[in-house]
């Protein structure tokens, strides 16, 4: 069918608003406003409420309760405590030098797997990725076994080799801590700055190349300043995350009472009584740096249309290192073997160990199946895989349907105050897990209604549904602002309805974003700690807290077998549904087929029927 042929759109089409989104009907609109509000209005309530109780709390010096005869005793008694100063200190070392270390980590690796000519680039590009795929708890305790002061297998293989009784390494303190956790969070920078990087407009350093300037020259003058944007969202986002960091401060600086006050908000509500109004006052710390780090970051980022380097022109010329690029390609193979692999190995072997111990000679020595034996037969952990599944599908079900609505609405209409959606659903991204875990504690203890959920699994479910909306939401609205205006507006054109539109135009383009947002929302569900660790009751246990009170009294072996089944039961899970969803697509790929083959059949057959009518008709002529 040429052009001239092609049909005409109904009369009833609505004709496209040019430069807006689709509009709505007065009903449609309506529906969407109060259904969005509604939406809006609970996870608002689910970060706003939590938060504002927590600051009620801090400031109460209740007699009966938590809530009540509001005073500044315990804020006081936290600000002149003898270790206030050396909690502040811990934490912003902790927090800062974690940052720089990471993104610096970060901007390395994106700068030789995106922009140099190093072999085995495709292979390269991913392996920075892979502490994505390890729960925090795994890293941890390796970090400890292999490297924890004289009982770190490398310290007792060090002072054997050198007969001597001193401490090479010691992984405990804060040294150590900003060592694992800057090894730790490389991949979220890692993410940001190599997409970044290969936006740049190569004709600039090639430019500066043709200049004579050297490569270090180019990389300080030309490539950094045109990142600074990327830069500042990799320090704020790495920042706001080490900050609320639970796992390395409790296991590695615990031991030499190096706390943070994540660490130390855990102590106060699970050593002895609990008190929540000093915890509650020791969030308000995180609430407040928190607050300045994402101020800094709008402040910093506010003018970055200066930085725009986008650009058609230029092609993907890398930058040729000659003889140097099997050296820099050892780069990222040491950064692997370092951060994961290692580690992953000292998991595994002692998941076998029926003891694990390195003052007694070569510690793998007594090996056994009976941690994943008793893993599979003690009622403790077969209730608390079962806790954990049942949470992980719920919550993924949630966030993903939740999400999907907010982005549908913030970017695909034009209903008053839709980006308001989008804001309110980002915005836990500034409370750290441990703190939101607190809030929502002491809100379930203090209003009467929700006192009922205690001790079970809806707590839980609530504080994870709302610590990873803001990662769905960004992984699915990334897809749908890139579908062009053009493509709803040729769907109106042809007589289709906004929801008809959304459904065959909108949903079809942005699927794997939301398949992509399903497989995150479940690995990072399944390995949670730091958001459940204070809301897991004795009759509601969860993997990644049995695992840390297993750590607690000293089981190690339990703990390798733990870790490595929270290491390979998301992962297969994810294989499954990844399976199950591209057999769904190639079922719906042979569906569209068939239909069009159908349709051109049908299209045949009536065309063989009305061409002898055709012929008679132009005979009788």
């Amino acid at each position: 069918m040429t052009l001239a042929q092609a049909p005409s759109p109904p009369a009833h089409a609505p004709a496209p608003v040019p430069g807006r989104r689709l509009g709505l009907s007065r009903l449609t609109r309506a529906l969407a406003w109060l259904v969005g509000g509604a939406v809006c209005l609970v996870i608002a309530a689910g970060i706003v409420i939590p938060v504002v109780v927590v600051v009620l709390a801090s400031v109460s010096n209740p007699t009966y309760g938590i809530v009540g005869n509001y005073g500044t005793k315990y804020l006081s008694a936290m600000v002149h405590a003898d270790q206030f100063a050396s909690l502040l200190r811990t934490t912003l070392i902790y927090t800062v030098a974690g940052t720089v270390m990471a993104v610096a980590i970060a901007a390395m690796l994106a700068w030789i797997t995106t922009l140099t000519n190093i072999p085995f680039a495709r292979v390269l590009r991913v392996l920075p990725l892979a502490p994505l795929l390890f729960p925090p708890l795994l890293l941890v305790t390796a970090w400890v076994q292999l490297y924890g002061g004289r009982a770190g297998y490398v310290n007792v293989l060090l002072q054997d080799a050198f007969h001597t009784q001193h401490t090479f390494t010691d992984i405990f303190g804060l040294r150590g801590m900003i060592v694992a956790v800057g090894l730790n969070m490389v991949p979220l920078p890692y993410l940001i700055l190599s997409a970044a990087m290969r936006s740049i407009n190569t004709s600039l350093p090639e430019a500066s190349y043709m200049s004579g300037a050297s490569i270090p020259k180019t990389l300080l003058r030309i490539q950094l300043p045109l990142l600074r944007p990327a830069l500042l969202s990799s320090l704020a986002l790495v920042g706001l995350v080490i900050a609320g960091s639970f796992e390395i401060p409790f296991v590695m600086g615990a031991p030499k009472n190096v706390n943070t006050f994540t660490s130390r908000i855990y102590e106060s509500l699970s050593s002895g009584e609990p008190n929540f109004n000093l915890a509650a006052a020791q969030a308000d710390v995180y609430l407040v740096l928190n607050g300045l780090l994402l101020l800094w970051y709008v402040m910093a980022t506010r003018r970055e249309n200066r930085f725009q380097t986008v650009s058609a022109r230029g092609g993907n010329q890398r930058i040729d290192l000659g003889r140097w690029k099997y050296l820099v390609m050892l780069v990222p193979v040491a950064y692997v073997l370092v951060a994961v692999a290692q580690l992953l190995i000292q998991s595994v072997l002692v998941s076998f160990q029926k003891f694990f111990t390195t003052t007694q000679g070569f510690p793998y020595r007594y090996w056994t199946l009976g941690n994943y034996r008793d893993m599979a037969k003690q009622n403790l952990l077969v209730e608390s895989f079962t806790n954990t599944i049942k949470v992980d599908v719920i919550v993924t079900v949630l966030t993903v349907v939740v999400s999907l609505f907010i982005c549908l609405v913030a970017f695909n209409t034009t209903i008053f105050g839709r980006r308001t959606l989008e804001v309110i659903a980002t915005s836990p991204v500034a409370v750290p897990p441990v703190v939101m875990s607190v809030a929502l504690l002491i809100t379930v203890l203090i209003i009467p209604g929700l006192r009922s959920t205690y001790s079970t699994l809806t707590p839980v479910i609530a504080v994870e549904v709302i610590l990873f909306i803001p990662f769905a939401v960004r992984t699915i609205s990334g897809s749908i602002i890139q579908i062009p205006r053009e493509l709803r507006e040729a769907a109106a054109m042809c007589g289709a309805g906004p929801w008809r539109g959304m459904l065959t135009v909108t949903i079809p383009l942005i699927r794997q974003a939301v398949y992509s947002a399903i497989l995150i929302v479940f690995v990072l569900s399944f390995r949670e700690l730091a958001g459940i660790a204070l809301l897991t009751a004795a009759n509601a246990p969860m993997v990644a807290s049995t695992a840390l009170d297993y750590w607690e009294t000293g089981q190690p072996g339990l703990v390798g077998a733990l870790n490595i089944a929270m290491f390979v039961f998301p992962i297969l899970a994810a294989g499954l549904m990844a399976g199950v969803i591209a057999g769904v697509e190639r079922g719906l790929t042979g569906w569209r087929r068939h239909r069009t083959r159908s349709a051109v059949q049908s299209i045949s057959v009536a065309a063989a029927g009305i061409r002898p009518q055709v012929d008679a008709v132009t005979e009788m002529k």
